[in-house]
């Protein structure tokens, strides 16, 4: 037997494993079995790791298909499991703001062209109490308190981020996260798909720290379509009983009825036409024109009555109601400087249903055209010729109520203008919010076949306070667009070209239509 000489710590651990062992090929076994031990553990743990994970995916897959759980739920919970492996959304450090659509969303059913479309689409970012909007558009502000349904939509979400992020962290023996670490969120919605939102919040563990947050991404998945009701609309045309409030301004009224005889009485021939006027100074005149109508065009459809008092336009459609037709017909209240199609009458009456729903159509409001015109290099043409719809020439008038088709049984249901407003402006928004607390449907869209064309504004400084504000706010919305009203500060002109004032009056199809149909 060969004696060797070891170190003594090496002797030991030796030893430990073969007391007997003193000769060198003993010594050499034990130590390639030493060599071995720590990757025969490394290979154990890895085997345990292994079936962990097989067993909480059979867990996640048992409780996302119960049907106990609501299917939403059940797929969200899945998304959660999925994302928290794929991208670690328990730990997201450096990364406020997440990038790009395709790292949120995993759907097949898009093709490459639907996630680049979808990627122009931002998004808007909220917090618990403030929402900043990416359209503003004319009225609406740029950032604001988030309330009905939004509101709840947006707790909603939070809520259900905080429960999932918990989930993952109850077996770690965490503190659990709240409301009270949520941070911001992103969100938007694309068509097909649904919304998308993203949630950010802060590590509760470690103290806040402005480079650590845990991220998580939720989905409302868009449902199948769905029928939720189908109608037959009666094949004859109903009645319409148009009113139409008037104060003086008789250039305005002939230029009205020209365009009522076109399209009301040889397009329609199914309106009946009641004027309300106001004053006794333009009584003949207006009495004259009337007449006109009547017999030129053998039209009897058409009634005028006068008010000696002081204008009210609420009190206008009340007394206009109780004139014309005697049954329950579909009034539309309208206003002088509108000029409307066949196709919007044909969508008041679609619109609107006796005791169930009423129209307000979104008109297409026109810019002051001794702005938009002058600033082209170009003349103001006439009425006819400026009915185009385009961003140069107007703006949708989403803040406006006034125009409404509703059936006269309804009307008086609702007591609409119970004469507590003055002349113009309030009566068409409380009629609004009287539908809008009843059990009508109101269907409000956009109409591009109803245009109110630019006249000049003023308001009576009598006015109370509320009404003479909105009175001035409305004048200023209307005068011109942002960029043509800071052109107009600046000195600047707009391209001059042919070619492109060619494109303005002539080139845009809804513009063609309208003017077609209108001029």
């Amino acid at each position: 037997m060969v004696k060797i000489s070891l170190p003594k710590s090496e002797w030991y651990t030796i030893r430990r494993y073969n007391p007997t062992a003193y000769d060198a090929q003993n010594i050499n076994k034990i130590r390639n079995y030493i060599k071995i031990i720590p990757i025969i553990a490394l290979v154990i743990l890895t085997v345990i790791f292994l079936l962990n994970a097989m067993l909480f995916n059979k867990v996640a897959d048992q409780v996302t298909n119960s049907n106990d759980m609501p299917v939403d739920n059940r797929e969200l919970l899945k998304s959660v499991v999925k994302r928290s492996e794929r991208n670690n959304i328990t730990s997201v450090k450096n990364n406020t703001t997440p990038k790009g659509y395709n790292n949120n969303i995993n759907n097949s059913s898009m093709t490459k062209q639907d996630r680049m479309d979808a990627d122009d689409i931002p998004y808007f970012l909220f917090t618990i109490d403030r929402l900043y909007l990416v359209d503003s558009g004319k009225e609406k502000n740029v950032v604001e308190k988030p309330i009905g349904l939004r509101n709840k939509d947006i707790q909603e979400v939070i809520k259900q981020g905080v429960k999932e992020l918990n989930k993952l962290r109850q077996p770690q023996n965490l503190s659990l996260f709240t409301n009270q670490n949520f941070v911001e969120g992103i969100y938007k919605t694309i068509p097909r798909e649904g919304s998308i939102y993203e949630l950010q919040f802060s590590d509760q563990n470690n103290g806040f720290k402005a480079n650590e947050y845990h991220r998580i991404t939720l989905k409302r998945p868009m449902a199948p379509l769905q029928v939720v009701e189908t109608a037959r609309t009666p094949a004859p045309k109903q009645l319409i009983h148009l009113i139409l409030p008037v104060k003086g301004r008789i250039p305005t009224l002939k230029q009205f009825l020209k365009h009522f005889i076109k399209v009301c009485v040889r397009q329609d021939r199914n309106v009946y036409l009641t004027i309300v006027n106001y004053g006794l100074e333009d009584l003949y005149r207006i009495n004259s024109i009337v007449q006109y109508v009547k017999y030129t065009y053998n039209f009897k459809m058409i009634d005028f009555v006068t008010l000696n008092e002081p204008f009210s336009r609420g009190k206008a459609f009340q007394v206009g109601a109780t004139r014309g037709p005697k049954t329950d017909a579909l009034m539309f209240l309208c206003d002088i400087d509108m000029m409307f199609s066949q196709k919007f009458l044909d969508r008041c009456r679609r619109n609107t249903e006796r005791g169930k729903s009423v129209y307000f159509p979104v008109v297409f409001n026109q810019y002051n055209p001794n702005r938009v015109y002058p600033l082209l290099g170009m003349k103001v043409p006439r009425v006819k010729r400026r009915l185009v719809i385009n961003k140069m020439t107007g703006a949708w008038r989403d803040y406006g109520y006034g125009m409404v088709c509703q059936y006269k049984s309804d009307f008086e249901k609702v007591k609409a203008f119970d004469g507590k407003y003055d002349e113009w402006g309030g009566e068409d928004l409380d009629l609004y919010q009287k539908y809008k607390k009843s059990a009508y449907r109101i269907v409000r869209a956009i109409d591009p076949s109803i245009i109110h064309i630019w006249h000049e504004k003023k308001c009576n400084p009598k006015l109370p306070n509320d009404q003479y504000r909105n009175c001035v706010r409305s004048a200023a919305k209307n005068e011109a667009s942002r960029i043509q009203l800071g052109l107009s500060v600046l000195g600047k002109k707009i391209d001059k070209k042919r070619s492109y004032r060619e494109k303005l009056v002539y080139s845009y199809s809804d513009g063609l239509m309208i003017r077609d149909q209108l001029g």
